[in-house]
Protein backbone atom coordinates (compact mmCIF):
# COMPACT_ATOMS: atom_id res chain seq x y z
CA UNK A 1 0.00 0.00 0.00
CA UNK A 2 1.10 3.62 -0.59
CA UNK A 3 0.04 6.90 0.02
CA UNK A 4 1.42 9.35 -2.89
CA UNK A 5 2.22 13.18 -2.71
CA UNK A 6 -1.15 13.46 -4.07
CA UNK A 7 -2.92 11.93 -0.65
CA UNK A 8 -4.21 9.13 -3.08
CA UNK A 9 -4.11 5.72 -2.15
CA UNK A 10 -2.48 2.88 -4.10
CA UNK A 11 -2.43 -0.72 -3.83
CA UNK A 12 -0.41 -3.77 -5.32
CA UNK A 13 -1.81 -6.77 -5.35
CA UNK A 14 -0.55 -10.14 -5.79
CA UNK A 15 -3.82 -11.36 -8.49
CA UNK A 16 -5.17 -8.67 -10.37
CA UNK A 17 -2.55 -5.51 -10.51
CA UNK A 18 -2.35 -2.05 -9.25
CA UNK A 19 -5.42 0.36 -7.65
CA UNK A 20 -5.71 3.86 -7.35
CA UNK A 21 -8.38 5.38 -4.65
CA UNK A 22 -9.22 8.83 -4.74
CA UNK A 23 -11.62 9.03 -1.88
CA UNK A 24 -14.41 8.22 -3.83
CA UNK A 25 -13.96 5.79 -7.10
CA UNK A 26 -11.23 3.27 -7.76
CA UNK A 27 -8.87 3.23 -11.08
CA UNK A 28 -7.64 -0.67 -11.79
CA UNK A 29 -4.50 -0.90 -14.26
CA UNK A 30 -3.71 -4.43 -15.71
CA UNK A 31 -1.49 -6.11 -18.40
CA UNK A 32 -4.23 -4.53 -20.62
CA UNK A 33 -3.65 -1.26 -19.54
CA UNK A 34 0.32 -1.20 -20.13
CA UNK A 35 1.57 -2.89 -16.56
CA UNK A 36 4.02 -5.66 -16.97
CA UNK A 37 2.10 -7.86 -14.85
CA UNK A 38 -0.78 -8.39 -12.72
CA UNK A 39 1.09 -10.42 -9.99
CA UNK A 40 2.59 -7.58 -7.75
CA UNK A 41 4.45 -7.71 -5.10
CA UNK A 42 6.31 -3.86 -3.84
CA UNK A 43 5.08 -0.29 -4.83
CA UNK A 44 7.37 2.99 -4.32
CA UNK A 45 6.93 6.84 -5.75
CA UNK A 46 9.68 8.33 -6.70
CA UNK A 47 10.34 12.25 -6.14
CA UNK A 48 8.75 12.91 -9.59
CA UNK A 49 5.98 11.64 -8.65
CA UNK A 50 5.65 8.73 -10.83
CA UNK A 51 4.32 5.63 -9.09
CA UNK A 52 6.55 1.98 -9.32
CA UNK A 53 5.28 -1.46 -8.91
CA UNK A 54 7.59 -4.31 -8.66
CA UNK A 55 6.37 -7.69 -10.07
CA UNK A 56 6.75 -11.33 -9.73
CA UNK A 57 7.44 -12.40 -13.37
CA UNK A 58 8.16 -9.50 -15.48
CA UNK A 59 9.78 -6.71 -13.83
CA UNK A 60 9.11 -3.01 -13.07
CA UNK A 61 6.63 -0.96 -14.03
CA UNK A 62 6.70 2.71 -13.76
CA UNK A 63 3.47 5.41 -14.29
CA UNK A 64 3.90 9.00 -15.01
CA UNK A 65 0.20 9.73 -15.05
CA UNK A 66 -1.02 9.25 -18.23
CA UNK A 67 1.34 5.76 -19.27
CA UNK A 68 2.98 3.02 -17.76
CA UNK A 69 6.45 1.94 -18.99
CA UNK A 70 8.18 -1.29 -18.13
CA UNK A 71 11.88 -2.34 -17.41
CA UNK A 72 12.86 -5.97 -17.77
CA UNK A 73 16.69 -7.87 -17.10
CA UNK A 74 16.36 -6.94 -20.93
CA UNK A 75 16.43 -3.40 -20.21
CA UNK A 76 19.38 -3.86 -17.70
CA UNK A 77 17.52 -4.83 -14.41
CA UNK A 78 19.36 -7.72 -12.24
CA UNK A 79 15.89 -9.95 -12.54
CA UNK A 80 12.36 -10.16 -13.22
CA UNK A 81 11.29 -11.46 -9.94
CA UNK A 82 11.33 -8.02 -7.59
CA UNK A 83 10.33 -7.99 -3.83
CA UNK A 84 11.15 -4.83 -2.98
CA UNK A 85 11.82 -1.19 -4.12
CA UNK A 86 13.01 1.80 -1.98
CA UNK A 87 14.36 5.60 -2.79
CA UNK A 88 17.66 7.09 -1.80
CA UNK A 89 18.74 9.81 -0.99
CA UNK A 90 20.04 10.70 -4.20
CA UNK A 91 16.68 9.56 -5.97
CA UNK A 92 17.98 6.78 -7.31
CA UNK A 93 15.61 3.83 -7.65
CA UNK A 94 16.86 0.39 -5.69
CA UNK A 95 15.44 -2.88 -7.04
CA UNK A 96 15.85 -6.24 -4.93
CA UNK A 97 15.08 -9.34 -6.74
CA UNK A 98 14.34 -13.00 -5.62
CA UNK A 99 17.09 -14.47 -6.99
CA UNK A 100 19.49 -12.12 -8.50
CA UNK A 101 21.03 -9.31 -6.74
CA UNK A 102 19.93 -5.72 -6.21
CA UNK A 103 19.83 -2.85 -9.28
CA UNK A 104 20.36 0.75 -8.80
CA UNK A 105 18.50 3.26 -11.53
CA UNK A 106 19.63 6.37 -12.23
CA UNK A 107 17.07 7.54 -14.45
CA UNK A 108 18.73 6.68 -17.66
CA UNK A 109 20.45 3.01 -16.74
CA UNK A 110 20.51 0.38 -14.53
CA UNK A 111 23.89 -0.77 -12.22
CA UNK A 112 23.47 -4.28 -10.74
CA UNK A 113 25.28 -5.76 -7.20
CA UNK A 114 25.45 -9.09 -6.86
CA UNK A 115 27.49 -11.44 -4.22
CA UNK A 116 30.45 -10.63 -6.44
CA UNK A 117 30.19 -7.05 -6.00
CA UNK A 118 29.74 -7.65 -1.75
CA UNK A 119 26.07 -8.18 -1.54
CA UNK A 120 25.12 -10.89 0.93
CA UNK A 121 23.24 -12.83 -0.70
CA UNK A 122 21.36 -12.15 -4.21
CA UNK A 123 18.34 -13.54 -2.35
CA UNK A 124 16.65 -10.30 -1.49
CA UNK A 125 14.01 -10.32 1.65
CA UNK A 126 13.48 -5.98 2.08
CA UNK A 127 15.24 -3.25 1.07
CA UNK A 128 15.53 -0.47 4.04
CA UNK A 129 16.95 2.93 4.50
CA UNK A 130 18.08 4.21 7.81
CA UNK A 131 17.38 8.21 9.30
CA UNK A 132 21.08 8.40 8.06
CA UNK A 133 19.98 7.39 4.87
CA UNK A 134 22.27 4.39 5.14
CA UNK A 135 20.39 1.32 2.48
CA UNK A 136 20.01 -1.50 4.92
CA UNK A 137 19.34 -5.02 3.08
CA UNK A 138 18.30 -7.77 4.19
CA UNK A 139 18.57 -11.51 2.51
CA UNK A 140 18.06 -14.90 3.40
CA UNK A 141 21.84 -15.11 4.37
CA UNK A 142 22.32 -12.09 6.54
CA UNK A 143 22.31 -8.73 6.45
CA UNK A 144 24.22 -6.01 3.83
CA UNK A 145 24.95 -2.78 4.08
CA UNK A 146 25.70 -0.01 1.24
CA UNK A 147 27.24 3.57 1.66
CA UNK A 148 30.07 3.54 -1.19
CA UNK A 149 31.21 0.08 -0.57
CA UNK A 150 29.27 -3.09 0.88
CA UNK A 151 29.49 -4.23 4.39
CA UNK A 152 27.91 -7.21 5.52
CA UNK A 153 26.86 -9.33 8.62
CA UNK A 154 26.36 -12.64 9.16
CA UNK A 155 25.74 -15.19 11.53
CA UNK A 156 29.55 -15.07 12.38
CA UNK A 157 29.22 -11.47 12.99
CA UNK A 158 26.71 -12.29 15.78
CA UNK A 159 23.65 -11.89 13.79
CA UNK A 160 20.94 -14.77 15.42
CA UNK A 161 20.17 -15.76 12.29
CA UNK A 162 20.53 -16.02 8.50
CA UNK A 163 17.12 -15.30 7.12
CA UNK A 164 16.50 -11.64 7.99
CA UNK A 165 12.68 -10.60 7.35
CA UNK A 166 11.64 -7.07 9.03
CA UNK A 167 13.96 -4.44 10.30
CA UNK A 168 13.56 -1.26 12.75
CA UNK A 169 15.65 1.21 13.78
CA UNK A 170 14.54 2.47 17.41
CA UNK A 171 14.84 6.12 18.94
CA UNK A 172 18.16 5.43 19.86
CA UNK A 173 19.49 4.80 16.34
CA UNK A 174 19.77 0.97 17.25
CA UNK A 175 18.59 -1.81 14.33
CA UNK A 176 16.97 -4.50 15.07
CA UNK A 177 16.77 -7.39 12.97
CA UNK A 178 13.77 -9.95 13.15
CA UNK A 179 14.70 -13.45 11.58
CA UNK A 180 12.25 -16.07 10.54
CA UNK A 181 12.74 -18.64 13.28
CA UNK A 182 15.74 -17.53 15.50
CA UNK A 183 14.66 -14.87 17.22
CA UNK A 184 16.01 -10.63 16.67
CA UNK A 185 18.85 -9.20 17.24
CA UNK A 186 20.18 -5.62 18.00
CA UNK A 187 23.09 -3.90 16.26
CA UNK A 188 24.10 -1.02 17.69
CA UNK A 189 26.56 -0.08 15.27
CA UNK A 190 29.26 -2.28 17.26
CA UNK A 191 27.77 -5.04 18.90
CA UNK A 192 24.95 -7.27 18.58
CA UNK A 193 22.33 -8.79 21.03
CA UNK A 194 20.06 -11.03 20.03
CA UNK A 195 16.57 -11.96 21.56
CA UNK A 196 15.09 -15.69 21.29
CA UNK A 197 12.25 -17.14 23.20
CA UNK A 198 14.41 -18.56 26.11
CA UNK A 199 14.97 -14.33 27.13
CA UNK A 200 11.67 -14.00 26.67
CA UNK A 201 10.53 -13.42 23.07
CA UNK A 202 6.61 -14.53 22.72
CA UNK A 203 8.00 -16.31 19.23
CA UNK A 204 11.29 -16.77 17.10
CA UNK A 205 9.87 -16.25 14.02
CA UNK A 206 9.44 -12.44 13.87
CA UNK A 207 8.00 -10.91 10.77
CA UNK A 208 6.74 -7.26 12.07
CA UNK A 209 8.85 -5.02 14.74
CA UNK A 210 7.36 -1.24 15.96
CA UNK A 211 8.29 1.24 18.19
CA UNK A 212 5.36 2.72 19.83
CA UNK A 213 4.85 6.40 21.69
CA UNK A 214 6.21 5.23 24.62
CA UNK A 215 9.48 3.80 23.33
CA UNK A 216 8.45 -0.08 23.79
CA UNK A 217 9.59 -2.46 20.85
CA UNK A 218 6.75 -4.54 19.61
CA UNK A 219 8.12 -8.15 17.97
CA UNK A 220 5.09 -9.41 16.88
CA UNK A 221 3.06 -10.46 19.50
CA UNK A 222 5.86 -9.24 22.30
CA UNK A 223 6.69 -6.34 23.71
CA UNK A 224 10.00 -5.09 25.22
CA UNK A 225 10.64 -2.21 27.82
CA UNK A 226 13.90 -2.17 27.61
CA UNK A 227 14.47 -4.65 30.43
CA UNK A 228 12.19 -7.49 29.65
CA UNK A 229 9.36 -8.89 27.48
CA UNK A 230 5.76 -9.24 27.81
CA UNK A 231 3.52 -11.78 25.48
CA UNK A 232 0.23 -11.44 24.20
CA UNK A 233 -1.61 -14.40 22.95
CA UNK A 234 -5.16 -14.89 21.85
CA UNK A 235 -5.89 -15.64 25.30
CA UNK A 236 -5.38 -11.76 25.85
CA UNK A 237 -7.09 -10.89 23.07
CA UNK A 238 -5.36 -11.07 19.94
CA UNK A 239 -6.67 -12.05 16.92
CA UNK A 240 -4.01 -14.56 16.21
CA UNK A 241 -0.36 -16.00 17.81
CA UNK A 242 1.65 -14.64 14.62
CA UNK A 243 1.52 -11.14 13.71
CA UNK A 244 2.73 -10.28 9.97
CA UNK A 245 1.67 -6.70 9.88
CA UNK A 246 1.67 -3.75 12.74
CA UNK A 247 1.38 0.03 12.99
CA UNK A 248 1.52 2.86 15.34
CA UNK A 249 -1.15 5.32 14.72
CA UNK A 250 -1.54 9.13 15.23
CA UNK A 251 -3.32 8.27 18.43
CA UNK A 252 -0.89 6.05 19.98
CA UNK A 253 -2.55 2.64 19.44
CA UNK A 254 -0.93 -0.23 18.10
CA UNK A 255 -2.60 -2.37 15.30
CA UNK A 256 -1.09 -5.89 14.12
CA UNK A 257 -2.37 -7.95 11.10
CA UNK A 258 -2.20 -11.57 12.06
CA UNK A 259 -1.78 -14.78 10.22
CA UNK A 260 -4.46 -17.37 11.35
CA UNK A 261 -3.61 -20.40 10.13
CA UNK A 262 -6.93 -22.18 11.10
CA UNK A 263 -8.77 -24.35 7.92
CA UNK A 264 -11.90 -22.65 7.78
CA UNK A 265 -11.00 -18.81 6.84
CA UNK A 266 -14.09 -17.47 7.98
CA UNK A 267 -14.36 -18.63 11.74
CA UNK A 268 -10.67 -19.27 12.25
CA UNK A 269 -7.99 -17.09 14.18
CA UNK A 270 -7.07 -14.02 12.29
CA UNK A 271 -8.11 -10.77 11.75
CA UNK A 272 -6.40 -7.26 12.74
CA UNK A 273 -5.83 -6.51 16.72
CA UNK A 274 -6.28 -2.97 18.44
CA UNK A 275 -4.13 -2.13 21.67
CA UNK A 276 -4.74 0.77 23.26
CA UNK A 277 -5.07 1.61 27.41
CA UNK A 278 -8.39 -0.14 27.77
CA UNK A 279 -6.65 -3.67 26.17
CA UNK A 280 -7.35 -5.39 23.30
CA UNK A 281 -10.16 -5.33 20.67
CA UNK A 282 -10.01 -7.63 17.56
CA UNK A 283 -11.71 -7.49 14.31
CA UNK A 284 -12.28 -10.42 12.06
CA UNK A 285 -14.56 -11.04 8.93
CA UNK A 286 -17.64 -11.22 11.03
CA UNK A 287 -17.13 -7.74 11.92
CA UNK A 288 -16.50 -6.71 8.39
CA UNK A 289 -13.04 -7.25 7.24
CA UNK A 290 -12.30 -8.40 3.71
CA UNK A 291 -10.34 -11.72 5.29
CA UNK A 292 -8.97 -12.57 8.46
CA UNK A 293 -4.97 -12.54 6.77
CA UNK A 294 -3.98 -9.26 6.83
CA UNK A 295 -0.28 -8.73 5.13
CA UNK A 296 -0.25 -4.49 5.80
CA UNK A 297 -1.66 -1.70 7.71
CA UNK A 298 -1.79 2.18 6.34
Amino acid sequence: MLQDQQGYLWFATRTSGAYHYDGQSWTNFATQDGLASDLLTAIVEDREGHIWVGTADHGVSRYDGQDWTSFTDADGLAGNQVRSMVVDRDGHLWFGTSEEGVSRYDGERFTTFTTQQGLTSNAINEIFQDREEHLWFLTRDGVGSYEQTWTTYTTRDGLVHRKVVSILQDRDGHLWFGTAGSGVSRYDGQDWTSFTTEDGLAANGVWTILQDREGHIWFGTSRYDGNSFAKFTAEDGMGGNIAVSSLDDRDGNVWFGAGGRGSHGQNETGGVSRYDEHGWSTFTTRDGLGHRHVRGIL
